[in-house]
C-alpha cells in the first residue's frame, strides 16, 4: 500500500467520488454504473482503497454497496492487521466490563421515571464528556442542539416493551436494565488524543464518585467490521438517583457525526441486511470492508508509529497480494 500525502489522498478520493467513472480496475461493473447508486464518500474511500491494494471486488445492486470477491474472511484478516497499531495506541483500557458492572440497575421502575432521571444525569454527562474532549482535542456530539443526549421518549417506551418481550419480564424489570437512555460520542483526529481524553474521562469520574468500565472493540473481530471504544457508566443525579449511561469513543475516519461516515453508512447497510432475502453474508463482508477501508485511511491519517508504517508498507501488502493471487 503506497502512503501518500493527506491532501492527496483526499483529492483523489474527491476526484473519484465526483466521476466514479474513472476508478480503474472495476472492468466487471463498467456497463452497470448508470444502477450503482455511489451516495458517501465512505463508498469512494472504499473503493480507492480496493484499487490501491489491487484488491478485486463486486457490487451488490440490492444492497448499493462493493464486497469484496474473496468474502468476509479475507477482508476480516486485512482489518484485523491493520487495527493493531491504533489498538496499541489507544492502549489497554481498564476496568474492562465485567460480572460486577453487569448488574448496574437505573434507579427508576418506570418509563417516565427514567425520563426524568436521564434528564437530570444528562447535565453532568455533557460536563464531563466535553472537559474530556477538550482534553484530547476532539468534540463531542449529541445531536442537533444536544438533542440525542438522552433517549427519545417513544424510542425509550419501544426499547422497554421490546426488552420486556425478549426476556419474559416485567417492564419495570428492562427499565432498571436500559443502558443508554443518557449518551454521547466523542470524536478524536489520533489514538493518541482519543487515549489522553480517556484518561481524563475516567479521572471526572472519578472525583465524582461515579463507575466507568470499558468495551474496547479495537482489540476483538466482528464480522460487520465495527469498532470504537465504549464507555457504561452508572451517573448520579443530583438526588442520587443512579442512571446507566453510554459514551463512545471514534476515531473521526470512521465516525465524523455526518451521516455519510462509516459508521452511519455501515448501519444502514445493516438495516437493510436485517430486513432483505439477498445474500446477507456478502453484505456483511461489504460492512467490514468499509470499516477495513477506514482503518486503513485512520492509520495513514493518525497513526505515525514505525510499526503502523511497517503494516502499511509491508505485511497488509504481502497479505493483500497473496490472497488475492490465492
Amino acid at each position: 500500500m503506497s502512503i501518500q500525502p493527506i491532501q492527496l489522498r483526499e483529492e483523489q478520493a474527491l476526484t473519484l467520488y465526483r466521476q466514479p467513472s474513472l476508478i480503474p480496475g472495476l472492468e466487471s461493473v463498467r456497463d452497470e454504473w448508470s444502477v450503482i447508486e455511489f451516495t458517501t464518500l465512505a463508498d469512494y474511500r472504499t473503493l480507492l482503497f480496493a484499487q490501491e491494494n489491487g484488491i478485486k471486488i463486486k457490487y451488490l445492486p440490492e444492497f448499493r454497496v462493493f464486497t469484496p470477491v474473496k468474502g468476509g474472511e479475507f477482508s476480516e484478516m486485512i482489518r484485523f492487521k491493520l487495527m493493531g497499531p491504533i489498538a496499541r495506541e489507544i492502549g489497554k483500557l481498564v476496568p474492562a466490563e465485567s460480572e460486577a458492572s453487569s448488574l448496574w440497575r437505573n434507579s427508576a421502575k418506570t418509563v417516565d421515571g427514567l425520563i426524568l432521571h436521564s434528564r437530570e444525569a444528562a447535565p453532568i454527562l455533557k460536563g464531563i464528556a466535553s472537559a474530556s474532549a477538550k482534553e484530547g482535542g476532539g468534540r463531542v456530539e449529541f445531536g442537533p442542539g444536544d438533542q440525542h443526549i438522552t433517549k427519545d421518549p417513544v424510542s425509550l417506551a419501544r426499547k422497554v416493551q421490546q426488552k420486556s418481550l425478549k426476556a419474559d419480564e416485567p417492564p419495570e424489570r428492562a427499565v432498571r436494565r436500559i443502558g443508554d437512555a443518557v449518551r454521547g460520542t466523542i470524536i478524536f483526529e489520533s489514538p493518541k488524543k482519543m487515549r489522553q481524553a480517556i484518561h481524563k474521562f475516567q479521572d471526572l469520574l472519578a472525583r465524582k464518585g461515579m463507575k466507568v468500565v470499558f468495551d474496547n472493540k479495537w482489540i476483538v473481530s466482528r464480522k460487520d467490521g465495527y469498532t470504537g471504544v465504549h464507555a457504561k457508566l452508572l451517573l448520579k443525579t443530583p438526588k442520587g438517583a443512579d442512571v446507566i449511561g453510554e459514551i463512545q469513543f471514534h476515531l473521526s475516519d470512521l465516525c465524523d457525526g455526518t451521516s455519510g461516515s462509516p459508521k452511519e453508512t455501515a448501519h444502514r447497510l445493516y438495516e437493510r441486511i436485517r430486513s432483505s432475502p439477498g445474500p446477507q453474508e456478502e453484505a456483511t463482508a461489504a460492512s467490514n470492508f468499509m470499516y477495513t477501508a477506514a482503518i486503513g485511511h485512520a492509520t495513514v491519517m493518525g497513526t505515525r508509529s514505525q510499526e503502523a508504517q511497517a503494516v502499511l508498507q509491508g505485511r497488509v501488502k504481502g497479505l493483500i497480494e497473496t490472497k488475492a493471487s490465492g
